[in-house]
């Protein structure tokens, strides 16, 4: 019986670390300064890297991410201010149901699984919209806001601190992202 179980172990593990894909859910790699009991994680899809809170809707697009030479993927975060530039964040080698994440600022290693998309995650993924903000200009910022398949919905703007307001927009170049 213990034979039979440390096959399937190993099965179970050879199966998880085939090539693969970086496109999927990873809990715990993005720092947030909540103390809720919502869970936080990223999903890489399309090219963009979007963060999730369970508790605190709407989701947002923080960055994107490309193959790199090495044949892993760079992960970028996005400035913040209009004069500041992207950032590398992570670099990512993927398998099958797991991905091994780099920090590009210290080269601290780890091992991430990919979650399903069920639960928490799962209900975070159907229910949020996305949002993009776009760098800040001055005292205005704006985003666009996406729908759970990232098709383009709205524009909003916010002056200083107030609240978030619907303009009339087209979307952006190209439609939907």
């Amino acid at each position: 019986m213990l034979l039979v179980l440390l096959l399937l172990a190993l099965v179970f593990l050879g199966i998880a670390f085939l090539p693969g894909s970086v496109e999927g859910n990873y809990r715990g790699r993005v720092a947030s300064s909540c103390m809720c009991d919502g869970i936080n994680f990223i999903k890489l899809r399309g090219g963009k890297l979007i963060q999730y809170s369970s508790n605190h809707p709407p989701a947002s697009i923080m960055g994107r991410y490309q193959k790199s030479p090495d044949g892993g993927v760079e992960v970028w975060l996005t400035g913040w201010r209009e004069a500041q530039p992207e950032k590398l964040f992570l670099r990512a080698y993927p398998r099958f149901l797991i991905t091994q994440f780099v920090s590009a600022e210290d080269g601290q290693k780890s091992w991430c699984w990919k979650w399903p998309s069920i639960g928490k995650v799962g209900d975070a993924l159907q229910s949020q919209e996305i949002s993009q903000v776009h760098p800040r200009k001055e005292n205005t910022s704006s985003r666009d806001i996406y729908d759970r398949n990232l098709k383009w919905i709205r524009h909003e703007t916010k002056i200083r601190k107030g609240k978030w307001t619907e303009q009339a927009a087209t979307p952006p170049e190209g439609g939907n992202h």
